[in-house]
């Protein structure tokens, strides 16, 4: 079930994620506060870059990157990722991707994860809502986005992410936020801080194909025609008298 309002202006028209909703099978939650998952995401020692690589509870890594500059905090606890700056000084990030390390010479990662769980907040000031995109792309091809999901700038917002088939996701991107600025203008934000970031890693299985109808099809009259070969070869014996 999709809980959504539209709203339309000069500006435009556009239909907002206000509570749990659910698009071909993976469901994204409005949850008051964070349900932790398998592993929790912890700092590296990694304090500020374009890219840092986190740490889970069982050792594996996961990058979160951004084109604009990052910086974590927190150690044994859960990781917060933030812009550069904090207060009145935060610069915030216009776009975020979390992306679990797969494996590499020496290192045995996840292609991806089939659940996360998190707190997401939009930089501003008192409780504003803005509203951005949540995109969740598949290890299998392909993506499934959160389309204008409603943010807020209050610091109390959690969310979580999963599929009704334990479908894999290789990887998350946090985009397009915004908010309708004077005369219903739209005006582009930034996010402030991802934080309590939990997930269930995942490899993809390896499971033998079955063949289609039409290749059973195909068998079968070949175990045919191989036998009635079989069947009408005669076996020539020679007898040889001294």
């Amino acid at each position: 079930m999709a809980f959504s309002i539209t709203a339309s202006s000069s500006a435009m028209a556009a239909t907002f994620i206000t509570g749990t909703t659910t698009i071909n099978g993976v469901t994204l939650n409005f949850s008051p506060s964070p349900v932790n998952l398998t592993d929790k995401i912890k700092g590296n020692g990694a304090t500020s870059a374009n890219n840092l690589p986190l740490i889970t509870d069982s050792g594996y890594l996961v990058d979160f990157s951004s084109p604009d500059k990052l910086k974590q905090s927190g150690g044994a606890g859960f990781a917060s990722v933030s812009g550069i700056g904090n207060g009145a000084n935060s610069a915030g990030f216009s776009s975020l991707t979390i992306d679990p390390r797969g494996s590499s010479a020496g290192y045995t990662g996840f292609d991806g994860f089939t659940a996360i769980n998190f707190g997401l907040d939009a930089l501003g000031k008192g409780n504003n809502t803005y509203y951005g995109d949540i995109v969740l792309n598949l290890l299998a091809g392909g993506s499934i986005t959160f389309q204008n999901v409603a943010i807020q700038t209050n610091g109390n917002q959690h969310f979580g992410i999963s599929s009704d088939d334990n479908r894999i996701f290789s990887s998350i991107e946090f985009e397009n936020l915004w908010s309708y600025g004077k005369k219903n203008s739209v005006v582009s934000q930034k996010f402030d801080s991802l934080k309590q970031v939990s997930i269930d890693l995942s490899n993809a299985s390896v499971t033998p194909g079955v063949p289609e109808p039409a290749t059973w099809t195909m068998m079968i009259i070949g175990f045919g025609a191989v036998g009635g070969v079989m069947r009408k070869r005669k076996v020539k014996t020679s007898v040889a008298y001294s």
